[in-house]
């Protein structure tokens, strides 16, 4: 849904603003709907528009949608939100990247059937959204999963990921509640700088593709406040 369709979300400090439900996208471009911004999202091989469902459809064979290299979220303060679904929960799939999936490289947002032993917060826990945030350095780096069983096949998810570099922290929400935060690092600095494209869908490898639908992403050049977003879910519950 578009920002005309949607006058409840938070507006300040949104810098890209891509939704299945705007009449703004066309052809192979998801419109960003911010003006004067550009970064548009282009649709790759077979991720497309579902008008049924107000979604762009992933069917797991390297189809994604790429932005270019997104300057706005880097070394700052920033928040990624998007709304998705997964068909199937037996392997790992991305949902936004910066970069490959991998802990050495800028941005990953994945389902995880497994997170293992890494993650600083929710070690171990399985079908469960995982996010790495790395600065300069593996120092600088925040790497977090979420509650076991928290994502389930079918199940659509309205994610924020509220990347704090003030307070050197990364928080997730779901669904508009707290899902996982993180401890505060000294060294963190925010996602690093070095030149990579922002996907849906894939990593820029081409590697742990979704089998799902995403609905919307949006991105802020700063923090939203738990009551923002909040506010988000509220205006947006309805729909999905």
């Amino acid at each position: 849904m578009g920002l005309t369709h949607s006058p409840k979300i938070v507006t300040d400090g949104l810098v890209l603003c891509v939704d299945a439900a705007s009449s703004r996208s066309r052809g192979s471009d998801w419109v960003n709907l911010i003006p004067g911004i550009g970064y548009n999202g282009t649709l790759t091989n077979d991720a497309s528009f579902n008008i049924s469902t107000n979604s762009v459809d992933f069917d797991g064979t390297n189809d994604y949608v790429d932005f270019g290299d997104t300057p706005f979220v880097e070394d700052t303060d920033c928040t990624i939100s998007f709304a998705a679904k997964i068909n199937s929960t037996g392997s790992d799939q991305d949902f936004v990247t910066k970069g490959n999936h991998s802990s050495t490289h800028p941005f990953t947002a994945w389902y995880d059937a497994a997170a293992g032993t890494s993650p600083s917060v929710g070690a171990n826990n399985t079908h469960c959204l995982t996010v790495i945030v790395r600065g300069d350095d593996n120092d600088s780096r925040i790497w977090i999963s979420g509650p076991t069983d928290s994502i389930a096949a079918g199940e659509i998810c309205m994610f924020d990921i509220v990347v704090d570099v003030t307070n050197t922290k990364v928080v997730c929400y779901k669904n508009g509640s707290l899902l996982m935060e993180s401890g505060a690092n000294s060294d963190f600095t925010g996602i690093n700088g070095t030149a990579s494209t922002l996907r849906l869908g894939v990593d820029s490898a081409g590697a742990k593709d979704l089998n799902g639908s995403v609905f919307y992403l949006r991105i802020y050049d700063r923090t939203l406040a738990a009551s923002e977003i909040r506010q988000n879910y509220e205006a947006l519950k309805g729909r999905l």
